[in-house]
C-alpha cells in the first residue's frame, strides 16, 4: 500500500512530490492518510472477531503497520511544509511591516530545502527529518520576527481608530481594497458610522 500511494502522489513517478500543485498534493496526502485509517480499522475489525473464536490472534501490529506508519509520519511532514510555504505566501497580501521581506526569507528556506538530492517519499531517509527539523526551527525564528514586527506596530498606535485600522492592514486577504485608512463602525443601536483617519 506504501508504494500504491507513493505511485498515486507522484502520478506513477512522472512527477517528483514538490512538482506536484501544492492543492492536489495536499488533496493526495490526505487520501492516502484515510487508507491508512481505514486499513487500521479493518484490521482490528478482524482481530476481534478472530479473538473471539478458538483461536488466537498472534499477528503483530507493528508488523502490519510499522511501514505504512512510518510513511503516514512523513506524508505529516510533507503537509507541514506545504502549509507552512501558503501561510507566509498570504503575507505578500496581508499589508504586514516586514511581512514580504520575511515571505521572501522563507520562500529562499523552502526552496533550499526542496533542492535536496533524496526522494521525500521515501520514509526510510533519515536525512529528511533532519533537515525538517531544522526548517521548521527556521520557520519558528520567522514567526518570532512576525510576532515582533506586529507588536511593535501596535505599541506606536495612540487610538482605537489606529488600532481597528491596523486590524484591517494585517487581515489577509484586507478586508477592503482601499488603500486609505477608512472604517465603518457599527454601533449598538445597528446604525452604520464612518470614520476616517485621514
Amino acid at each position: 500500500m506504501v508504494t500504491a500511494c507513493k505511485s498515486y502522489i507522484t502520478e506513477s513517478g512522472l512527477l517528483h512530490v514538490w512538482e506536484v500543485d501544492p492543492s492536489v498534493l495536499l488533496q493526495r496526502l490526505a487520501a492516502c492518510q484515510r487508507l491508512y485509517t481505514i486499513y487500521q480499522e479493518s484490521f482490528h475489525q478482524s482481530k476481534k472477531r478472530v479473538e473471539s473464536g478458538p483461536r488466537p490472534f498472534e499477528i503483530s501490529e507493528t508488523y502490519v503497520f510499522g511501514k505504512f506508519s512510518s510513511f503516514v509520519r512523513r506524508l505529516d511532514q510533507i503537509k507541514a511544509v506545504v502549509d507552512t510555504e501558503a501561510q507566509f505566501s498570504s503575507l505578500r497580501h496581508a499589508h504586514i511591516d516586514g511581512g514580504e521581506m520575511l515571505a521572501t526569507r522563507l520562500n529562499s528556506i523552502i526552496s533550499n530545502f526542496k533542492k535536496k538530492p533524496y526522494n521525500p517519499l521515501d520514509h526510510r531517509k533519515a536525512e529528511f527529518k533532519l533537515d525538517f527539523d531544522d526548517l521548521m526551527r527556521q520557520v519558528a525564528n520567522l514567526e518570532t520576527q512576525l510576532v515582533g514586527f506586529m507588536t511593535g506596530s501596535f505599541e506606536q498606535v495612540s487610538s482605537v481608530m489606529q488600532t481597528l485600522w491596523l486590524l484591517q492592514r494585517y487581515s489577509t486577504p484586507p478586508l477592503s481594497p482601499s488603500p486609505s485608512p477608512h472604517i465603518t463602525l457599527t454601533p449598538l443601536n445597528g446604525t452604520h458610522t464612518s470614520h476616517s483617519l485621514h
